[in-house]
């Protein structure tokens, strides 16, 4: 009773969810009929179809097709509401996709199928209408793209037959897997959750292959590295530093102490290095301070070589 009321809930969103999509491309008052039709019927028929369960939901019940018919035509008429009324669609949808889900699930279960194909039918039902929506409006159906919604069919799916696994009673997993696919589809609207998203190029990687792929590599790195070695002395900071390396190691060479100034603008590029070396006094040698002692001791012997002199000269006269 409970899944027969949601069922109709989720009916009516999906009609209404449909017509706007209808509206959206600018169809006609009978494309706007056929899409609601297929948004609100489509997934019940592709899930009846696969699992071979005839009649189909709306030709069991044909009371289904005018429920739709009239929520499409009832969307064209109030149209321009339907913007204050967003959020509670939103509700309203999720509510639908969570219907939908348990009653393709509960199919397949008395059936007698597995939960593989319990989930194969779960999601069908919850997400496939609004893929058959998608596909005749010609876009990229929203449930693989956008946020969570055929996850989280899968999801609720595997919740609600685990809880009939650990023996809760049939009633409790609905209402307990209803409140959990809710409440899951609400969350992912609100902070907008999604899978990772597969970006591949195809023109990155046509007509290329492993070896080409590696050998580009190699050849790129290899390429890199010359071309680093190459401009190492043009670069600003690598002249700084040959500089001031080569200022060092003359300095060690000479043991003398210098002073460097190096002096860089980046907008300008230009590198000014000054390098200067202290003066030092030099010290004798011991060489050259035995030829120093030499030459004032030959400089004294002249000395007084010439005093005596003298003085016999003053001693003649």
């Amino acid at each position: 009773m409970l899944l027969d009321i949601l069922n109709l809930i989720g009916v009516i969103a999906c009609a209404v969810t449909g017509a706007l999509a209808a509206g959206r491309v600018k169809m006609d008052w009978f494309g706007v009929l056929i899409i609601s039709n297929v948004t609100a019927l489509g997934g019940g028929s592709v899930r009846d179809i696969l699992l071979n369960n005839y009649p189909l939901p709306w030709v069991q019940d044909p009371y289904l097709l005018i429920v739709t018919a009239v929520c499409s035509f009832l969307t064209i008429l109030i149209a321009q509401f339907m913007f204050y009324l967003k959020t509670i669609f939103l509700v309203l949808d999720a509510i639908g996709l969570v219907a939908f889900t348990l009653l393709g699930a509960q199919a397949a279960l008395q059936m007698g199928y597995g939960i593989i194909l319990a989930c194969v039918a779960g999601v069908c039902t919850g997400s496939f209408g609004g893929v058959l929506r998608d596909l005749l409006c010609n876009r990229i159906p929203l449930a693989f793209k956008a946020e969570l919604y055929a996850s989280i069919a899968f999801l609720t799916t595997i919740f609600y037959w685990f809880m009939l696994q650990v023996g809760v009673a049939t009633n409790l997993a609905v209402i307990i897997a209803v409140v959990f696919g809710i409440g899951f589809r609400l969350l992912a609207i609100r902070f907008n959750l999604s899978l990772p998203v597969f970006d591949y190029d195809d023109a990155r990687f046509k007509h290329i292959t492993w070896l080409e792929r590696g050998l580009r590599k190699f050849s790129r790195k290899a390429r890199i590295a010359y071309n680093e070695q190459e401009n190492f002395k043009e670069h600003p900071s690598n002249q700084v530093a040959t500089a001031v390396s080569e200022a060092i190691q003359t300095a060690v060479e000479d043991k003398e102490d210098i002073t460097i100034a190096v002096t860089v603008s980046n907008e300008q590029e230009v590198i000014a290095i000054d390098v200067s070396a202290k003066e030092q006094k030099e010290e004798p040698s011991e060489t050259e301070g035995e030829e120093q002692e030499k030459t004032s001791e030959q400089a004294s012997s002249v000395s007084t070589s010439t005093s005596s002199a003298s003085t016999k000269d003053k001693g003649q006269d």
